[in-house]
């Protein structure tokens, strides 16, 4: 078991972030209709980067980047991150027009272009969107990053996923969660997440989440550790319907102190 231990000052790093982003948006003629539909693909992206000449700490930044291109994308990795952002937004639009064409939904391209849509159009407009984005917790010595998707080509709601991680900026490891909890707290672990989420929507007892559509509610293995709290992410339809949208349930260290394998 790894002990997380955090004293009062910070542990400063020559690390920083950095971010990327690149949109795309087009207006395509639906197929008999005289109606355009807005089309966006959109990335942003947050690096590490170091300025440092430490080996060690070049690793940990090395080993961060990654993980973040590989959940998004593995065969651009060796690329900068402005191509990359570049290469995954077209990449984007382009599979977004062939499923519409598939669909037979969208005529060919129109001249008609926009760049930008208000809210009021967004009923109109399909989109594809990826998200990755990091900051710092515990003193600066965990990284934790947030890495999320969204697509929409029609129907109820856009297809969403959602995903958080923690790192060590120590060593570029990421804290998973029999790190943070033993086996044998995990019981009283779930108890107490279960609690906060009753008293999150104001529920009287067990019984009301699962009348509510909160059914098979667990340890969520995605799990930040920021400066002044825990927090236990699920996303959408995970633990409970869409409409609930993600979840976030939060705990201050002091909360947890007991059961938790952290010093803070």
């Amino acid at each position: 078991m790894l002990l997380l231990f955090v004293v009062g000052c910070k542990k400063k790093h020559d690390i920083e972030l950095r971010s990327y982003s690149y949109s795309d948006s087009l207006s395509y003629k639906e197929r008999n209709s005289s109606t355009h539909i807005g089309l966006i693909s959109e990335i942003r992206l947050s690096q590490l980067h170091t300025t440092s000449d430490k080996q060690s700490e070049q690793r940990v930044v090395k080993y961060i980047n990654n993980f973040i291109i590989n959940e998004i994308n593995s065969s651009y990795k060796d690329e900068s991150p402005d191509s990359i952002v570049y290469h995954i937004a077209k990449e984007n639009m382009s599979e977004l027009l062939s499923n519409l064409r598939e669909k037979d939904l969208i005529e060919n391209e129109d001249s008609t272009s926009s760049a930008i849509y208000d809210e009021t159009e967004l009923s109109d407009t399909l989109y594809n969107r990826i998200y990755a984005d990091c900051h710092y917790g515990l003193g600066d010595t965990i990284m934790c990053l947030r890495i999320s998707s969204s697509v929409y080509t029609g129907g109820a709601h856009p297809g969403k996923t959602t995903y958080c991680h923690s790192f060590s900026l120590n060593d570029g490891s990421m804290i998973r969660q029999n790190t943070i909890v033993s086996r044998q707290d995990k019981p009283e672990l779930l108890k107490r997440i279960k609690k906060r989420l009753m008293e999150m929507k104001h529920f009287n007892d067990e019984s009301e989440l699962e009348t509510n559509g909160y059914r098979e509610i667990y340890v969520s293995p995605y799990i930040l550790l920021e400066d002044d709290s825990i927090t236990f992410f699920y996303e959408s339809y995970s633990i409970a319907p869409f409409c609930e949208g993600d979840i976030e349930i939060k705990f201050s260290y002091k909360e947890l102190e007991d059961i938790t394998l952290i010093n803070k």
